[in-house]
């Protein structure tokens, strides 16, 4: 038993190692594209119903550091300012599949041919679903025409300090990574009991058929929620042990977008044909770019591949990202006991409730920036992963519960007072 947790210990420190150097790039790229590309500029650009919008969209969306729980409030505010349904789709599909941090990861994992081919269709399958819903998924409501957004809405993700720099590095090694910290962990474990456990070359021997493999995957990925980076060390482990390289894909596209958070909003802010057009429009992309991929992989040498994912080694570089790596993980995790201070605002009156379908700092950066340009507010402050929100007014001024509920609700979340 002792001799199989230091060998498990060994697995996962050698995962760490071999993605923390990229990660950790590809977190400052983040922060970076977070700090100085305001929302406001993508809204413009994404009004118009037609292939030049969802294209646009797509775009947008692949290189954003937003999961599949954190890009949800963000697509309502973006209906809600007159984008229409299919470039909304489009967002909603190709943001989550991918981001600067996870093509990192996957080019250091999987090499420079999967690093390439999976923002492509990400890309791809944005611009065919969202074509399918602009083209099919008016359900006979009427499109959303474009109304005021609160100054609060308009505002970038990342609250500015004066000094954007500064901004860059708290969102990339505090903000980002203690969003995606715990299915980080549970990647990288996960890949290292996979390693350990699986014979190789197992799931050829029960799965050999590559359309048996890919819908697997698909069964796998469908009702759990997985994050784009945290997913490359099982899809890399899942190669080692014969997976086709086009059915781990398969399970990095359909992961990060069909948990049922992300398809209930899309009910709710697109309509109930759009949402079906969504999930059908990401399973067949996933099968289809699974398909491309393999065929890629046939026509050119596996030797790229098979040398990332047989990586033994830990250099110099990756042995000291892998540690700076932790630390930060193990502050995302304590960080929060270290945090002192009272929410009670002098002079104000607190309305409580709990907020659902939150997960992420951009799900409570989002619910405290549309909370707080309501009128009398003076402070909105939101616990998690609890989702109990306080809503601080002003003394004399009554909580109007049904606005507050709209408000929750336009972003995708779900909303109880306890009476």
């Amino acid at each position: 038993m002792t001799e199989f947790f230091r060998s498990c210990f060994s697995e996962i420190w050698l995962i760490t190692c071999q993605m923390a150097p990229s990660l950790l790039f590809g977190f400052l790229f983040a922060g970076i594209l977070s700090v100085f590309v305001a929302p406001e500029y993508i809204r413009k650009h994404l009004g118009n119903k037609g292939f030049i919008s969802v294209l646009k969209a797509s775009i947008f969306g692949v290189p954003l550091p937003l999961c599949s729980c954190g890009v949800l409030p963000v697509a309502a505010l973006l209906r809600k300012s007159g984008a229409s349904r299919g470039s909304v789709s489009s967002f909603l599909i190709s943001t989550p599949q991918t981001g600067v941090d996870s093509i990192m990861v996957t080019y250091a994992m999987l090499g420079p041919v999967f690093a390439v081919f999976r923002p492509l269709a990400a890309l791809v399958s944005g611009v065919f679903g969202g074509m399918l819903t602009d083209y099919f998924g008016n359900d006979g409501t009427e499109d959303i025409k474009k109304t005021e957004i609160l100054p609060s809405e308009t505002e970038d993700i990342v609250p500015a300090s004066g000094n954007r720099v500064i901004e860059v590095f708290r969102y990339a090694y505090i903000t980002l990574l203690g969003d995606i910290a715990r299915p980080l962990v549970a990647g990288i474990v996960i890949a290292a009991l996979i390693s350990m456990l699986v014979p190789r070359e197992w799931f050829n021997t029960v799965l050999p058929s590559d359309f048996l493999q890919m819908l697997m995957m698909l069964l796998l990925s469908l009702p759990m929620y997985v994050c784009a980076t945290a997913s490359v060390p099982i899809a890399v482990a899942l190669i080692a042990k014969g997976v086709s390289p086009g059915a781990a894909l398969v399970f990095l596209m359909a992961g990060p977008v069909t948990n049922a958070a992300a398809v209930a909003t899309v009910w709710k802010i697109l309509g109930k044909r759009s949402a079906i057009i969504y999930f059908l429009s990401i399973v067949t992309a996933a099968l289809a770019s699974g398909f491309a991929l393999n065929f890629l992989y046939d026509l050119v040498p596996r030797a790229d591949l098979a040398a990332h994912i047989h990586q033994d080694g830990i250099s110099l570089t990756g042995g000291l990202s892998g540690i700076l790596l932790s630390v930060l993980i193990l502050y995302s995790f304590c960080g929060r006991f270290f945090k002192a201070g009272k929410n009670d605002v002098p002079g104000t009156d607190f309305f409580e409730m709990t907020v659902g379908g939150m997960t992420c700092s951009h799900c409570k950066s989002s619910l405290e920036k549309v909370l707080s340009g309501m009128n009398g507010v003076e402070k909105v402050v939101v616990e998690m992963p609890s989702g109990i929100t306080r809503i601080f007014f002003r003394k004399g001024i009554l909580p109007d519960t049904e606005l507050i509920r709209k408000n929750v609700e336009s972003l995708g979340f779900s909303m109880n007072v306890e009476k």
